[in-house]
């Protein structure tokens, strides 16, 4: 079992990341700290950083005001996730998150995830 980290996460994204760790069923606790929060969890610096992804996602999605889902470079990369991810969401279609667009157009059709 790994050590439990804390990391910091603000007011406005604590909903989001929450959201991803009850989808993925993450055990986590958010602990009030200055003007934000503290989230401890056993999630390694790059497992927080890919559900910070799939949060920044959320985001998209909502602001999109659509219910088609967001998935980032890393989600389209694992491709047991992203088929988990269409399941559950009932959809084949998706968006790319901004921030990940430039990095998608050289990756995703050298990889052949898109065709």
């Amino acid at each position: 079992m790994r050590r439990k980290t804390d990391r910091k996460v603000s007011c406005f994204m604590k909903p989001y990341i929450e959201e991803v760790f009850i989808r993925d069923e993450i055990a986590y606790e958010f602990i009030p700290y200055e003007n934000g929060f503290m989230c401890r969890t056993e999630l390694s610096k790059t497992g927080f950083t890919e559900a910070l992804e799939d949060a920044f996602c959320e985001i998209q999605k909502e602001e999109s005001c659509s219910n088609i889902p967001v998935y980032s470079l890393r989600t389209l990369q694992n491709k047991e996730k992203l088929n988990r991810l269409m399941r559950m969401n009932k959809r084949n279609g998706f968006h790319i998150l901004n921030r990940d667009m430039g990095r998608c157009e050289n990756s995703i059709f050298a990889e052949g995830i898109v065709a």
